[in-house]
């Protein structure tokens, strides 16, 4: 029995499908396991049939602690399935508390599975750490990026990650594909030839750890070389993947595919020690020397080797192998230069720069270099040059920061067939350095790159060509209202219930340059599937014409095969077409009439009617421009009576436009001044007859007590006798 953490159903009544989460963790390996059905409703007795499907790759967390607490939820439509997982403990910490249990660098994420939760992603909320970006590797059209990064605490804080983008051409969305402990700190990324399908590889450096991936990352499983492993490169011979694994001096060849491995004997280069090695697809395998400027070179893929003379400046050697057999050596000595194996020895290519850390070749030939401090590319577009007149090289810095540090070792420098590079800043991970660096070489010839190749379908019914429905062929996408590309829905029509498909979208008919590739899953089996691609985020511009086919990826019956190709289609994004605006006539003022002068402070606004309007806007303002409008009214007929009061002798400026059903321009503004406030003269106030009297009462009253005061003060005053 499990403890769940939750449960997430997507279906109807009788029929969906079940998705749950552990509550416990691997704490060594930093996952959670989820548990995946297809027939929740299905009983079986004695364990007759499987009721229960265990994620092959889980979601990651609860690392060091073992606490994940994974909770899972579908999409609204059943085709995705996302997780979350925290350091929660409620056992020890009791509700709710127990939810605020914090566990630094446990990996906990939030992940996504687009195959019903049997392998998952990290798309953020990712409790890790990077200190430093390890190593690149890139498919041959530069549409898939791997990317691995070191975390450098101790112990189980200290997982290890592999990203992938798929956001060609910019890579600036990344998921997490691979969560593992590199206890060396330091991780290989290499990447299989275009022939047929590209798998993926990624080793532990001075470990015997090395892992393959043939599903783009979606998938891991262990190689076990039985070497320490210094480097190693990844080809194919005769079709089969094959790993040459460098160990010191020594090279052990493997051969396999999916987890099967055969691992032949261990061949000594006869070198003093080894520091990379390179190989193709035609037997020749080229290890470089540490330190003594050496190769060893091997033309029956790995069996025996012969050395070469030391290069004029010997170093580390960092070896390329161009065309079919042509050996050019990079040395990282401070005075290192790039050269070309001959018949009696190296020659010398004279580069301008010297001290360098890989070599890349794809027609033209490119060295990474570092004086210790900046870095750049030489490149040469004649490599085969070495007689007069001799070759010409140039120097790529452009946009390059100052201190860039193209160091990393093994191999600094890795190429794509359509002529990107991709270079490491080997210093720690900050916001302003240790990044990933890319640069597209618009002047190296670009090589059509072979497509990928996948299993030959066992029911080729299953796996016959779509009917694409939408866009359809030749058809305008019209950009918005506001003049933004809406997200495009791709429709098509097949007469299977295939589970899964592969979209193209390019902008050329056979899909060589800047193909966008998506993986769309049909959650009910659709025999109509459909899928809404975000333009802004994929980088749809307008006024460019782009093609698109889909094919079955995965059959009804869970089989993977490559389908038929459906016909190609093509659309092109462009403005809208604009829609002719009737023609509205501009109503004629009447009143006031332009330069009036006395109107009155109450006026009257009239104009002329125009044909099927009805309805207007009166504006009036105190200036020509009508910043300070005073009145704007909107009228169903052609006159406007104002019930307020303008100002005294002010001029007012006004206008009438047509508004409904449809829209005009303005009348010309008419000017008008108001009448200015006459002054009379002021008239005396009526009086009442009955105010009169009052007022004669009030002064008699006050004369007979003035009078009867002084009659007092005379009897008062003493007489004197003489």
């Amino acid at each position: 029995s499990k403890r769940i953490s939750s449960i997430a159903y997507y279906g109807t009544v009788g029929n969906g499908k079940l998705l749950a989460g552990e509550v416990s963790a691997i704490p060594s390996a930093g996952v959670v396991n989820t548990w995946y059905s297809a027939n929740p409703f299905v009983t079986c007795p004695q364990m007759a049939c499987i009721l229960w499907e265990k994620s092959a790759k889980p979601p990651t967390g609860g690392a060091g602690s073992g606490n994940a607490s994974a909770q899972v939820i579908w999409s609204i439509d059943g085709g995705q399935a996302f997780c979350g997982t925290s350091s929660a403990n409620i056992d020890t910490a009791g509700w709710p508390g127990g939810l605020l249990t914090t566990q630094s660098l446990d990996e906990s994420a939030f992940s996504l599975s687009l195959n019903n939760g049997k392998t998952w992603n990290q798309l953020g909320l990712i409790d890790t750490d990077i200190n430093f970006l390890s190593d690149v590797a890139a498919s041959a059209g530069a549409d898939t990026v791997y990317l691995s990064t070191i975390n450098t605490n101790a112990g189980f804080s200290g997982f290890d990650s592999v990203w992938r983008s798929s956001s060609f051409p910019t890579q600036k969305n990344w998921e997490r594909v691979f969560c593992f402990l590199a206890t060396s700190n330091d991780t290989i990324v290499r990447i299989g030839p275009p022939e047929g399908s590209q798998p993926i590889y990624v080793a532990a450096r001075l470990t015997g750890n090395l892992y393959a991936s043939f599903d783009q990352g979606q998938t891991w499983s262990a190689t076990f070389p039985g070497v320490t492993i210094t480097d190693f490169t990844a080809t194919k011979i005769n079709g089969i993947p094959t790993l040459h694994a460098l160990e010191n001096a020594s090279i052990r060849t493997g051969q396999g595919s999916c987890g099967s491995w055969q691992w032949a004997q261990k061949v000594n280069t006869g070198l003093t020690a080894g520091h990379t090695v390179t190989a193709n697809t035609r037997g020749i395998v080229a290890v470089g020397e540490s330190g003594q400027g050496r190769i060893a070179y091997s033309v029956d893929g790995g069996r025996e080797f012969a050395q070469t003379l030391s290069v004029p400046v010997p170093g580390n050697i960092h070896p390329v192998i161009a065309g079919n057999q042509a050996i050019y050596a990079g040395s990282d000595a401070p005075l290192g230069g790039i050269y070309a194996a001959g018949n009696s020895g190296w020659v010398s290519m004279e580069p301008p720069n010297q001290s360098f850390y890989g070599l890349a070749a794809i027609g033209t030939l490119y060295g990474i270099w570092c004086n210790g401090t900046n870095s750049g590319a030489d490149r040469t577009l004649n490599p085969q040059a070495l007689a007069p007149p001799f070759i010409e090289w140039d120097t790529l810095t452009a946009s390059l920061s100052s201190g860039v540090a193209f160091t990393r070792e093994p191999v600094a420098l890795k190429s794509s067939e359509n002529g990107y590079l991709w270079a490491i800043d080997n210093r720690p991970y900050t916001a302003t350095m240790g990044r990933l660096w890319a640069y597209c070489d618009c002047l190296t010839p670009v090589r059509p790159v072979p497509q990928p190749t996948m299993p030959v379908p066992t029911n080729p019914q299953m796996f016959q060509s779509p009917v694409p429905v939408a866009p359809a062929a030749n058809e305008a996408l019209l950009l918005n209202a506001a003049g933004d590309i809406d997200d495009i829905k791709f429709t098509w029509q097949h007469p299977t219930h295939a589970e899964e498909y592969e979209l193209w979208v390019g902008t050329d008919p056979d899909f060589v340059q800047a193909t966008r590739k998506y993986t769309v899953v049909v959650a009910s089996g659709s025999m109509t599937p459909s899928v809404l691609l975000p333009s802004k985020k994929e980088g749809i511009t307008p006024n460019t014409t782009y093609y698109w086919k889909v094919r079955v990826k995965r059959a009804e019956n869970g089989e993977y095969g490559a389908g038929e190709w459906s016909q190609t289609m093509s659309f092109k994004i462009q403005p809208a077409t604009p829609v002719p605006q009737p023609v509205i006539a501009v109503p004629a003022p009447v009143n006031p009439v332009n330069g009036a002068v006395n109107v009155d402070a109450s006026p009257l606004f009239t104009w002329a009617p125009i044909d099927d309007i009805t309805a207007y806007e009166l504006t009036v303002a105190g200036d020509s421009v009508f910043t300070g409008i005073v009145i704007q009214e909107t009228v169903a007929g052609t006159s406007y009576q104002y019930e307020g009061k303008l100002e005294p002798g002010a001029t007012y400026y006004w206008q009438a436009r047509a508004i409904s059903p449809a829209s005009g321009p303005a009348s010309a503004t008419s000017s008008f001044s108001i009448a200015s406030e006459s002054k009379t003269p002021a008239q005396p106030l009526p009086i009442h007859s009955n105010t009169i009297l009052l007022i004669l009462a009030g002064i008699a009253v006050t004369a007979i007590v003035i009078l009867t005061i002084v009659l007092l003060k005379r009897r008062q005053t003493p007489r004197i006798k003489t």
